[in-house]
Formats: structure tokens, C-alpha cells, sequence
């Protein structure tokens, strides 16, 4: 299964840790998963994590309006303090680096390093809800990780790129692969 790991997240890869993330707040890892949008009060989700004692795994659902500094800030923020309260944490999604920050070199840095790229149901691959419900081959089918993400990537060029992101400079970089939830 460690074939279908992203290659920096490897060392976490047992036979029952290697299945990628399920959306319903467990996860093979034993981690808590905590979905959340841009506009919720950070200060109250920190309270009520203050004992938390697994790993948090942390998914920001932003939206076109989210790219901006300010929601960046509050982000950076959040992260910091759990950082500082020694809460272990890894992010799910890569963050848009117009958001004014850089993650940690162990986070995400594109859809192909996501762990929300995909999930596996009964053998089969379902891909990750900015996709649309897209959903793909049989596992057995195929070769690894790689072949997911081209699927993926083909599909996910079918759809609108956010206007705040077709000149992005971090994009044409190939810094940042944009918003994940498109048109």
C-alpha cells in the first residue's frame, strides 16, 4: 500500500496506517481530523483541542474570497498557537501561498502530496470533494500514486481555475497549484 503514499509521508507507512485519510473524523492513523472554514472562531475550536492527546490532522476549506492576506494571518495564526501548546499537527491540504505564508517543509505543498487526494471504499478509489465526486479505478488496477494523481490532474484541468488565481505569480511558478475547489 505504501505505493500510494505521497514519498515525504512514507515513514508513517504500516500496513494499517498506509490508507489514505476517511473524511469522517477517524482516520487509520488514530488522528482526529478537524475540517474548517475560513471564517469560524479559531479562538473556540483551540479551547475545546487544549487536551487533545492524538495528532490533530487539520483541512481548511477555503473559498475564492478566502486569498488574502487577513484569512492567511488568522490561519498562520491558529497553526501557530498550536504549534506553541506542543499540539501535534499536520495539515491534510496544501495551503495557497497567497495566503502570505509557508507551511512547514512537512506539510502538503501541491494536490499530489494532499492527503485528501483520495480515499479507498471497498477497493476502489474516490477522489477528494473539491473534485466533484470524481471517482476512479479499482486499486487493484493500479500501479501507485502516480497514476491516481494523472487521472486526477486531467480531470481537475477540465475545470475553471478561480480568477484570483489565473495570474498568480506563485502558480506560474509552479509554487502553488491554486484554490482546490473549482468550477
Amino acid at each position: 500500500m505504501s505505493k500510494f503514499l505521497p514519498d515525504k509521508y512514507k515513514h508513517r507507512c504500516e500496513l494499517c496506517k498506509s490508507y489514505p485519510i476517511n473524511v469522517n473524523n477517524e482516520e487509520a492513523l488514530g488522528q482526529r481530523f478537524l475540517r474548517l472554514d475560513s471564517d469560524v472562531n479559531f479562538d473556540k475550536i483551540f479551547e475545546g483541542l487544549k487536551n487533545e492527546n492524538k495528532e490533530l490532522m487539520v483541512s481548511f476549506k477555503l473559498t475564492e474570497k478566502d486569498l488574502n492576506r487577513k484569512v492567511g494571518d488568522r490561519i498562520k495564526g491558529f497553526l501557530d498557537r498550536l504549534e506553541k501548546s506542543n499540539l501535534r499537527y499536520v495539515l491534510s491540504r496544501p495551503l495557497p501561498r497567497c495566503l502570505g505564508f509557508q507551511t512547514r517543509p512537512s506539510d502538503p505543498k501541491n494536490c499530489f502530496e494532499c492527503r485528501e487526494l483520495f480515499t479507498i471504499e471497498d477497493c476502489h478509489v474516490n477522489y477528494c470533494e473539491p473534485s466533484g465526486g470524481l471517482s476512479g479505478w479499482n486499486l487493484d488496477s493500479l500501479k501507485g500514486r502516480e497514476q491516481i494523481y494523472e487521472y486526477f490532474e486531467i480531470k481537475n484541468k477540465e475545470k475553471k481555475m478561480p480568477s484570483v488565481c489565473i495570474n498568480c505569480l506563485f502558480r506560474m511558478r509552479k509554487q502553488c497549484d491554486g484554490l482546490c475547489f473549482r468550477k
